[in-house]
């Protein structure tokens, strides 16, 4: 998880939980059932959104850094995370 740090003069993106491993595989449990041990892995290109609630969502994103389609794996998963727990 990463965090856009705007109150600097110069913006600034700092990691502060999750994996550090680019294109590391995720971690996906059962479906429907939250654990803390559930991770959607290294990707990029993904979208993510907070709703009214707080609760922020990640929807689908690839791995893979070049044009390369073939190396690239694309995901339309959809992850909440709940900042509450």
């Amino acid at each position: 998880m990463w965090a856009l740090n705007t109150l600097s003069s110069n913006p600034f993106w700092t990691q502060f939980d999750g994996n550090f491993i680019i294109d590391e595989d995720g971690i996906y449990g059962t479906k429907g059932v939250a654990n803390f041990r559930n991770t959607p892995g290294g990707r990029n290109s993904s979208a993510g959104w907070v709703d009214s609630n707080g609760d922020f969502w990640l929807f689908g994103g690839k791995t893979g850094t070049g044009n390369n389609t073939a190396i690239n794996t694309y995901f339309t998963d959809l992850w909440k995370y709940d900042f509450s727990n």
